[in-house]
């Protein structure tokens, strides 16, 4: 349930509202699903103390593993994505960054991304639809070393669990000759952006003033392909490729740009749409602990997964709706909390008459099951008093019908007059006293 309250509000774009305003007793603000589903204090207490380890043996495993807080979810998590679903025939390999300015020790800084400071996380997704199959956060420098080919690393971590047959796409930080080398030894292709201080590059790829543009220039080796498309002069492009052979131009409508561009185009982007989507409907909060951060993270992958999962088994489900993933993440909000609704249900003596109004909004069904009443207590204990006083009281709030003790209760006193016309000025509202008092002094 405390899941599903977190895809829900996500979905309402509510994660900046304060908590007080999602369960408002306001009838202009309130969002009934909330209150039905859980008490305000319970969310805020399951949000505070909410861990994912043993606290006893945290340190001993910190030393070895900074993820350590979090690593057993993790690593449950991500393998869970792999075998979800088959991966496409192309997957793509990228970075996001989620938004953290609080201490974490591998906190990093990235100028080129909207949210500068965050956690940074690899991710492996289908270049069809944004499937992600694997994720791993990055954690820094290890023993304060440089750590040396790390996008070659990263790649042929994330592609460990994949067979032969597959393509991959990377952007200029993971692309390399000696990566394609080895992901070709595991009988998997390599489609990427090089940077241009890279030694194996001939000259002649090189921007050049002088050259014409457009304009493509190939090389081959028996395994790799390499082109330099120049689109403006001393502007070039350059990408290395294992799973293309040939010098291909596409028409003129595309400026004749070379059937590898285009094909790095149509496939370098599955990363940067999961990060968006997760952006759209994020379910985290404003929050001071990194665990809280990579823990949302997961939730919202998991939600596009599952949504991309029921549009394949469903592919006409809302196309008429521009939202129809809101709609979804709305629907399994709903699913997630309805056991525990109907569960708070089956006790509502409990519960106030409002709240059960709420539950009977959220599941229409629970209105067919008839309230029994309750049987009228003659004592109970003061509602003001502290609970660790346990006062009893046979006193009732003529106003509220709560109990109260003397001590938070007052006596009337009503004169002869007022006695005898059966009048009780205190119950009457301001205006009617009003009129009264002018009636009986005129």
């Amino acid at each position: 349930a405390y899941i599903g309250l977190l895809v829900t509000h996500g979905a309402l774009k509510a994660t900046k509202e304060p908590i007080e305003m999602l369960w408002s007793k306001d009838k202009c603000y309130s969002r009934p699903f909330f209150p039905a589903t859980m008490a305000r204090d319970r969310f805020s207490a399951l949000s505070r103390f909410l861990r994912f380890d043993d606290l006893h043996t945290r340190e001993e495993r910190k030393a070895m593993d900074k993820l350590a807080p979090i690593r057993d979810l993790f690593d449950k998590f991500v393998e869970n994505l792999k075998v979800m679903m088959h991966p496409g025939t192309h997957m793509t390999v990228d970075e996001q960054l989620l938004s953290f300015r609080g201490r974490a020790p591998f906190r990093v800084y990235m100028k080129s991304k909207p949210d500068k400071y965050g956690i940074k996380v690899w991710a492996l997704c289908d270049a069809a639809n944004a499937y992600t199959h694997n994720l791993q956060v990055y954690l820094g420098k290890q023993n304060n070393t440089v750590e040396k080919k790390q996008g070659e690393r990263v790649v042929l971590e994330m592609v460990q669990h994949l067979p032969g047959g597959y393509g991959i796409t990377t952007d200029n930080f993971f692309t390399s000759k000696s990566l394609a080398d080895k992901l070709l030894a595991r009988n998997l292709t390599l489609c990427g952006t090089l940077r241009k201080n890279k030694t194996f590059i001939p000259s002649e790829l090189l921007p050049n003033k002088n050259r014409p543009a457009p304009s493509s220039i190939f090389v081959f080796t028996k395994d790799h392909t390499l082109v330099s498309y120049s689109a403006d002069k001393n502007k070039a492009v350059i990408l290395l490729s294992t799973e293309h052979h040939l010098d291909q131009i596409s028409e003129e409508g595309n400026k004749n740009k070379p059937e590898i561009i285009l094909h790095y185009n149509s496939t370098k982007g599955a990363v940067d749409t999961t990060d968006k989507m997760a952006k759209e409907y994020t379910t985290r909060r404003i929050t001071n602990r990194w665990p809280m951060v990579i823990f949302g993270h997961l939730i919202d992958t998991a939600g596009i997964n599952c949504f991309i999962l029921w549009k394949i088994k469903h592919p006409d489900w809302n196309n008429s709706h521009l939202d129809s993933r809101r709609r979804f993440l709305l629907c399994l909000g709903k699913e997630l909390v309805r056991e525990n609704i109907i569960r708070r249900y089956e006790h509502r003596d409990r519960i106030q008459k409002t709240i059960r109004d709420h539950m009977i909004t959220v599941i229409p069904e629970l209105g067919n099951i008839s309230v029994e009443p309750v049987a009228e207590r003659s004592s109970g204990r003061c509602t003001i008093c502290p609970r660790k006083n346990d006062r009893k009281t046979r006193n009732i709030c003529e106003t509220c019908g709560r109990f109260v003790c003397l001590e938070h209760s007052k006596k009337k006193i009503i004169c002869s007059i007022c006695k005898n016309l059966n009048i009780n000025i205190l119950f009457y509202k301001p205006l009617e006293c009003f009129i009264f008092i002018l009636y009986y002094v005129m």
